[in-house]
């Protein structure tokens, strides 16, 4: 993202421009000498541009305004990691009362860092993420509009608020929704920026599924997808096709997804290192998989695993994994389904990936439920166990936890069918 937010116009060089109206009635052939020699390109002692027309004098002097602006915000960019890594000495439960009593932390460039490090972090430990979407935050709640101005300060309130929606997506879907009905309300009172409007606008479409609300995720995805072609932000393009595709699986539709996935490859192609294209790769599989393309599944599996080489991501190699379970299921391999998907479950929950893990367990729960006999009760026993456990792991949502007491009473009380455990996973597919 960097820091874009220093590209739009500050407040102070609007105010240089009012300030300049009065000067223009009093404009003579004879130009004053700059009194900021080099501020704004001219050299020591020489005189500002000529009078002839009177506005070279006004342009002259917003630049000097400008460059004195941008000064200060290249000071702030300079110092922000830095303060970055001060604040992150500070053990984590006092770095939010740091924020709010220390002025030197008050910055727009310290609040970019923030939820720049948020952003990248989002996937692999979403409790520090969220974290640094409160802290970006705070430090936004206590910059000065009068300084930075007011639309430019909405902005960053509504990405952070957006930020937060996400990290709690899975957690605390309730929080999730009020966090991006906020962020939209922010953005506007933003300062019209496209592309800020089209990430909180793409974030927003893949929160926690709100019945009806389908049409409008779809809208906003696609203007979000509209603002970055036009921009040509080849990643931020990429992204928003990602959150593109997921919509469409959640509604049911895993061949649509799998060609705004590819779609997605492409954009971001030269932009993107192998472990994302890894990852895109993985999800494309997934949803081959689960449009019952089996062979096409398989064979992009393979891709992957090639083309990754020994360079494969850990999470990916366990997404890996699981699709190869839900392949042999579908192929009436139960042994090397079960051994592919206890691999992979057992991968996400030592990795802290519950809610992969429960949707895993969501697959054995039907391996098990489709035997029959003796091997019946063996796997329903096993199973009742399996449970308490991963719901013990912790930090799963709400809706995941209840899914899986119901497979394991229901496992349990020797209750367990195919028909259910579908039921189940359908709803979980469709929440996201």
């Amino acid at each position: 993202m960097g820091y874009r937010a220093w590209e739009t116009e500050s407040p102070r060089v609007a105010d240089a421009t009012r300030g300049c109206e009065g000067e223009r009635s009093r404009v003579t052939d004879t130009a004053p000498a700059c009194d900021e020699p080099g501020a704004c390109g001219c050299s020591d002692g020489a005189a500002a541009p000529a009078m002839g027309d009177r506005y070279p004098l006004l342009f002259h002097r917003v630049a000097r305004r400008v460059a004195g602006e941008e000064a200060r915000a290249g000071a702030d960019r300079a110092a922000a990691d830095g303060l970055y890594e001060e604040l992150m000495r500070v053990p984590e439960g006092e770095r939010f009362h740091v924020v709010e009593i220390h002025d030197r932390y008050v910055s727009v460039a310290f609040a970019e860092r923030l939820l720049a490090t948020s952003l990248e972090t989002r996937s692999e430990h979403p409790a520090a993420s969220l974290e640094l979407a409160r802290l970006a935050l705070g430090v936004a709640d206590r910059l000065d509009p009068a300084r930075y101005g007011s639309g430019l300060v909405s902005d960053l309130k509504a990405r952070s608020w957006a930020y937060l929606g996400d990290a709690w997506s899975d957690s605390a879907p309730p929080a999730s929704r009020e966090a991006f009905r906020l962020a939209r309300s922010l953005l506007r009172r933003g300062s019209g920026d496209p592309l800020e409007e089209a990430e909180v606008l793409a974030l927003a479409a893949c929160g926690p599924a709100e019945p009806g609300a389908t049409a409008t995720a779809l809208e906003e995805i696609e203007r979000a997808e509209g603002i970055y072609r036009a921009a040509q932000e080849p990643r931020r393009l990429g992204e928003t096709l990602i959150s593109k595709a997921k919509l469409a699986a959640r509604e049911g539709e895993p061949l649509r997804a799998a060609a705004i996935l590819r779609q997605a490859a492409v954009a971001v192609r030269g932009v993107a290192d192998e472990r994302e294209l890894a990852e895109i790769g993985a999800e494309v599989a997934f949803q081959l998989e689960a449009a019952g393309r089996t062979d096409e599944a398989w064979t992009e599996v393979a891709r992957v695993r090639s083309a990754a080489g020994r360079d494969l991501d850990p999470l990916v190699a366990l997404r890996l994994r699981w699709i190869e379970g839900r392949v042999a299921i579908a192929l009436g391999l139960a042994k090397e389904a079960r051994s592919h998907l206890v691999a992979a479950r057992d991968g996400f929950i030592a990795g802290g990936n519950p809610r992969d893990a429960a949707l895993v367990q969501l697959d054995l729960a039907a391996l098990s439920a489709g035997t029959v006999g003796a091997e019946y009760d063996r796997e329903m026993e096993r199973l009742g166990s399996e449970v308490p456990r991963l719901v013990a792991s912790g930090g799963l949502p709400r809706e995941h936890t209840t899914a899986l007491l119901l497979l394991g009473q229901a496992a349990e009380r020797r209750a367990l069918r195919p028909e259910l455990v579908e039921s189940v996973g359908g709803l979980l597919r469709h929440i996201g």
